[in-house]
């Protein structure tokens, strides 16, 4: 017979040890550099230099994706847990009875799907699924520092400069109170904040929706771009705030019933970080 529900012991130690495995990770990826960097002191010529500044930056940068990915997934497993155990404070039930299994498993697709590359989460979240996501930030409060801004603009010259369309959207989650890392790589950032991947079916006001390289998704190159979900019609189309657009303008924008339309090779993904 099935088990409903969740053994919230067991899945808070389970979040706590991949928790620690990404640490020992980290630990051994970082063990790992210093060994590498020592060769260019016993090792000359082209295929060191290859080696060294080419084929192991990239492993290293694959590896710190999967370190930031186990870390996440550890996350999630401790806030469903944490979650079931208020619910269960409240209703005074057990915490290995009901549904809140169905909470951790759509929490860990999301992240596990975050790893894989993919836009829907392995696990689609549905009504009882996971609903919000783990920080205490409102949405509504997201969407209204972001329409604060529309048609003010800033300096869109690089990377991390404030007209950027992700750095305009992490500068709206941290005034409405959340968090929102940057600057690690497109999905890492979601993923290191404990932002939960949900489906464009199931999106909501506050949500970021992010233009993801198929090839490469953690990648800052020409095609992603960043909006947050301002409303939801009916007929599912979006209205959305977001800033540079065109690239360059650094301009803060609304654009009523929209929908997304990435460019080939780009997919949609979808970001939640709090309550409505």
């Amino acid at each position: 017979m099935a088990r409903l529900g969740m053994d919230v012991d067991a899945v808070e130690r389970i979040g706590h040890g991949l928790q620690t495995d990404a640490d020992a990770l980290t630990a051994l990826t970082s063990k790992i550099d210093a060994t590498v960097r020592r060769l260019v002191g016993v090792w000359d010529g082209r295929d060191s230099t290859e080696f060294v500044g080419t084929w192991w930056p990239q492993h290293k940068s694959s590896l710190q994706q999967v370190q930031d990915q186990i870390r996440g997934l550890g996350q999630s497993a401790l806030n469903n847990a944490s979650d079931q155990r208020g619910a269960s404070d409240s209703t005074g039930a057990s915490p290995g009875v009901g549904g809140a299994g169905a909470t951790v498993s759509a929490a860990a697709g999301a992240t596990a799907a975050a790893a894989a590359g993919t836009n829907s989460p392995s696990a689609p979240p549905s009504a009882a699924a996971v609903v919000n996501g783990p920080q205490h930030v409102s949405g509504a409060s997201i969407v209204a520092h972001a329409r604060a801004e529309v048609g003010t603009s800033r300096p869109a010259t690089g990377a991390d400069t404030p007209g950027e369309c992700i750095v305009s959207a992490q500068r709206w989650v941290k005034a409405a109170g959340g968090s929102f890392v940057g600057a690690n790589g497109v999905v890492r950032d979601y993923v290191q904040s404990g932002a939960v991947q949900v489906q464009l079916t199931d999106v909501r006001p506050g949500d970021v929706l992010q233009y993801t390289s198929l090839k490469t998704p953690d990648a800052w190159v020409d095609g992603v771009h960043t909006v947050v979900v301002g409303a939801v019609h009916p007929n599912g189309m979006l209205d959305v705030i977001q800033s540079n657009a065109p690239a360059g303008s650094g301009k803060v924008t609304e654009v009523s019933q929209w929908t997304p339309k990435p460019p080939a090779g780009f997919e949609t993904r979808a970001w939640r970080f709090g309550q409505p």
